[in-house]
């Protein structure tokens, strides 16, 4: 079932709040922050993503990554897993997605990596059109827009996902900000 790593995603949000909670018999496997001497990229704050095998990883995975349609703005700082002279972003591989969720506190499997990285591709292409379809509005002024950098915020809620939990709504599973160059103007979107 390809939406299976989402559903151990929110039940290991789950057993985080337990945790916090302090429930007793609790263990919700690897910690997401970055442990003691690990190198942070300052662009995204994370870890920089390794395209190596994890430790107790059973199975291999494709290493290729995938040139998104999204360019890059000339104005980007790029994370180390960037190509620097890539026109395009360029998404992370079944391995390095895998390595991600393993360090952030998922419980990722090897065979569910080749539809997860699918649909997150599809997904941000799909996000990359409806930024389009908002930026036409300011095609005057550029032309060609680009995406500057990108920010996960998982736990950073906008004022609008608090509003819909209001009514009765679930928060959202994640957030990204996406920072789109509109010609040397700095625009945000919440993903």
């Amino acid at each position: 079932d390809p939406h299976s790593v989402f559903v151990r995603a929110a039940q290991n949000d789950a057993c985080k709040a337990a945790q916090n909670e302090q429930v007793q018999g609790v263990d919700c496997g690897g910690c997401p922050m970055p442990k003691s001497g690990e190198m942070i990229n300052e662009v995204n704050m994370m870890p920089n993503t390794s395209n190596e095998p994890s430790k107790g990883q059973k199975y291999p995975l494709d290493t290729n990554r995938q040139l998104s349609s999204i360019p890059v703005s000339q104005q980007s700082n790029l994370p180390a897993h960037q190509e620097e002279n890539s026109k395009n972003w360029i998404y992370p591989s079944e391995q390095m997605f895998y390595n991600a969720m393993k360090r952030k506190g998922y419980d990722a499997t090897e065979q569910d990596m080749t539809q997860v990285v699918m649909l997150h591709n599809v997904v941000n292409e799909r996000c990359w059109q409806e930024v389009m379809q908002w930026e036409a509005l300011h095609c005057d002024k550029c032309p060609q827009p680009t995406l500057k950098n990108f920010q996960g915020r998982p736990k950073d809620y906008s004022l609008r996902a608090r509003w819909f939990q209001l009514w009765g709504y679930k928060l959202p599973f994640d957030r990204h900000d996406w920072v789109v160059d509109r010609c040397g103007e700095e625009v945000r979107y919440i993903i």
